[in-house]
């Protein structure tokens, strides 16, 4: 190391990729709770003002090390192939600042596979299952049906009261009472 501009970089970037894995193995391991969608990494507080809120997002501690890493290490290889240091600034400021970009680009690409997990029962409303356990007259059977990409089983009885053999093709027409459904025949 010949210059302080050199230390600062290296230092920069030693500092930044250090924070950066070790914040990184932390959440993948499960240490650290990171939430996508109220980003609770962030350095703001207040959750009601939602535009304030948005406006930080680019602040989380998980960005700010990797801004410092590329910054880092750019301004380091920029001042190490004697570049103006007014260029070097700009391009490693740059590469930090598209460095933060692509994360929030890729966790942003992450909460769209996220998925609530609750069933929404309206859902089955017009799908089609197959009777699983024979639906008695005036009785109560079960039906075998795909809602939110998920094969079930449910309790089920026939609206006008007929008997409906298992392997027989079914049409829902409503839920009744949380997870039994109203079913006819197709």
């Amino acid at each position: 190391m010949e210059s302080p501009l050199e230390w600062f970089f290296l230092g920069t970037a030693i500092l930044g990729a250090s924070f950066f894995i070790i914040r990184l193995i932390l959440q993948l391991s499960g240490l650290i709770h990171f939430d996508i969608h109220t980003d609770h990494d962030l350095l703001h507080t207040d959750h009601d003002a939602s535009d304030s809120y948005d406006s930080f997002k680019f602040f989380t501690i998980q960005n700010l090390t990797a801004f410092f890493m590329m910054f880092g290490l750019v301004g380091l290889g920029m001042v190490r192939s004697h570049i103006n240091i007014l260029i070097t600034l700009i391009c490693a400021s740059f590469s930090g600042g598209f460095t933060v970009y692509l994360l929030i680009k890729i966790f942003s690409s992450v909460a769209h596979l996220e998925s609530s997990g609750s069933l929404d029962m309206m859902n089955a409303i017009g799908q089609e299952g197959v009777v699983y356990l024979t639906i008695p007259t005036n009785g109560s059977g079960q039906i075998q049906i795909s809602i939110q990409g998920r094969m079930q089983i449910f309790d089920a009885i026939c609206e006008h009261g007929e008997r409906i053999e298992t392997g027989e093709r079914v049409f829902v027409l409503r839920v009744i009472d949380g997870y039994t459904l109203s079913v006819e025949k197709k």
